[in-house]
């Protein structure tokens, strides 16, 4: 890919490749503070529009701006893994939509110490029932 589409790059990496550590070992806050911090670079990264081929180009977006807070909470819970989304989709099953990235990560922290622990439990019954 050439320098014109870092932008690009940027936001597929934070939207496909950015999970939060499956073994849940991160405080979602910290996680959050790493898409905030990767967001803040969107601007300064340049992007398709940036080639004179496609500045006029009203099909080709700019994608060197911030993403809103919408789209960094709906990257935040999907980098959950999938037992933390489902925790907060029984809880919220009508309602998934969430404006304040720093009030999600509130949020979701106490479903990521919960089932941290229910793995944990599970794990001692295992070890402990001297499983074959």
């Amino acid at each position: 890919m050439g320098g014109c589409s870092r932008a690009e790059i940027q936001r597929t990496y934070m939207r496909n490749h950015a999970p939060f550590p499956a073994d849940l070992s991160m405080q979602v806050k910290d996680f959050a503070n790493v898409l905030i911090e990767m967001n803040k670079n969107l601007p300064l990264l340049p992007c398709y529009k940036d080639n004179p081929t496609y500045e006029d180009d009203d099909d080709v977006p700019n994608a060197s701006v911030a993403l809103s807070s919408m789209d960094l909470c709906s990257i935040l819970l999907d980098s959950m893994p999938k037992e933390v989304q489902g925790r907060f989709n029984e809880i919220n099953p009508m309602d998934s939509l969430r404006f304040d990235l720093n009030g999600l990560a509130r949020e979701l922290q106490p479903m990521v110490n919960a089932i941290s622990e229910e793995r944990k439990k599970r794990n001692n019954n295992n070890n402990n029932s001297g499983g074959s």
